[in-house]
């Protein structure tokens, strides 16, 4: 008899609570700072379930709850994880200006301490050849240090360029059901990002330009791999410290106050993001093989690729006219388009399925007055039809994608009292 089968998931609940204290100090000379200390800890639990049950025979008259074994033929228990999470960090940043204040050098750090705790129960396995889990219970503390070093320099009152280099941390974490010993906790990843730039206002406020070059350079990366030891094809991906990825490009962002009741604003962006010679997709170089040394390297291989779900281009265009109501200078209102795009971008790490190129146009037009405001909006006027992202459900290589939002609209009011 055909089986309906679902999973579902996750499920579950969250809660977080964060304190931070400071001081700071800013004196007359060129010299100012702020130290302080920031503490946070939060406390998750998950619990995803694989079930199957049998078909409908008729319009269910109420909602059936997922947690309860009786309504299903089986019911497997995927996860089911309590984590705690403590954290502690330190903080400093100074500034020191000169050229007589024209120049600004500023230096700031960060150390955080991370304790986490993971207590994965028990999963039902053994159905269905997902295998079983005895559960565990682990700990780790994970250590970073980012620091932060900027200078600008104003070139004029309405003038500036900049540089920055700033290093930013993702924590590390675990891999509960991991064959190997080794995999079952992995480490931070980091990467340095550097930044040089001007930011210009022109034609007396009328007109203001932003740009900026920008290479960032990610080691470590968390990529998903095979989990190495298991004999399940089917078996859980693992996360591992197996990426190294380098984007580079520029962004730029413009407005301009054509008239007084006329304005229109931009921006634009290139970034080229991809792997570094020597990086492993392990989700692609699994036993046995998804690949054939033909469409994809066998052994997971995407040095030089481009970076799934990553657009090499967009940009935005808009415009807005807006203008007091005849008669009533109390109240204005404004008529509103806006223009986005991006261009291709890679479903996969292989560079094999690709997501097309986009164009949405949306609009709006509003009343603002004193005690209300009223505004009519549509987003993607024109009903494209367009794919917004595709996930690649690992292990077994199947490919998810999620149509973007149609023509959509709606009123909102808002009131102040």
């Amino acid at each position: 008899m055909p089986l309906c089968v679902f999973e579902n998931g996750p499920i579950g609940d969250f809660g977080a609570d964060s304190h931070e204290a400071r001081i700071a100090y800013d004196g007359e000379g060129n010299l100012s700072g702020a130290f302080g200390l920031y503490y946070y800890e939060s406390s998750d639990f998950i619990t995803s379930n694989f079930a199957a049950a049998l078909p409908l025979s008729s319009v269910p008259t109420a909602s059936v709850d997922v947690l309860d074994p009786s309504n299903f033929v089986f019911q497997v228990s995927l996860r089911n994880i309590a984590s705690r999470n403590n954290a502690i960090s330190p903080f400093g940043e100074v500034t020191l200006s000169f050229a007589e204040d024209s120049g600004r050098i500023g230096i700031e750090a960060r150390y955080t301490e991370l304790e986490k705790k993971e207590d994965n129960q028990a999963s039902g396995g053994g159905t269905g050849g997902l295998g079983a889990f005895g559960g565990s219970f682990l700990e780790e503390t994970y250590t970073s240090f980012t620091p932060r070093i900027s200078i600008e320099f104003d070139l004029s009152e309405d003038s500036l360029v900049f540089a920055s280099a700033a290093k930013g941390v993702k924590s590390g974490g675990f891999n509960a059901t991991a064959t190997l010993a080794k995999n079952i906790a992995y480490e931070n990843d980091n990467n340095w990002t550097y930044e040089i730039g001007t930011k210009n206002t022109l034609g007396d406020g009328r007109m203001q330009i932003n740009a900026s070059l920008f290479l960032v350079d990610w080691s470590d990366a968390h990529i998903l791999a095979q989990d190495e030891g298991n004999p399940n094809p089917l078996s859980v991906s693992l996360v591992r410290n197996v990426g190294d990825i380098r984007s580079k490009g520029f962004e730029m962002d413009a407005a301009l106050a054509a008239t007084e009741n006329l304005s229109f604003y931009g921006t634009l962006y290139y970034g080229d993001a991809k792997y570094r010679e020597g990086t492993f997709d392990l989700r692609w170089g699994r036993i046995p093989s998804v690949c054939d040394n033909v469409v994809c390297s066998t052994n997971g291989d995407v040095g030089g690729n481009q970076m799934e779900r990553q657009s090499k281009f967009q940009a935005s265009l808009g415009g807005q006219w807006a203008d007091t109501l005849p008669g009533n200078s109390d109240m204005s209102y404004f008529i509103r388009a806006d223009l986005g795009h991006q261009s291709k971008m890679y479903a996969d790490a292989v560079n094999l399925a690709e997501i097309g190129p986009r164009t949405v146009i949306n609009a709006s037009t509003g009343i603002n007055g004193g005690a209300f405001d009223v505004q009519l909006w549509v987003r993607n006027l024109f009903n494209k039809k367009y794919i917004q992202n595709v996930f690649v459900q690992q292990p077994n290589i199947a490919y998810n994608a999620y149509l973007g939002e149609r023509q959509t609209f709606g009123v909102t009011l808002t009131a102040r009292y």
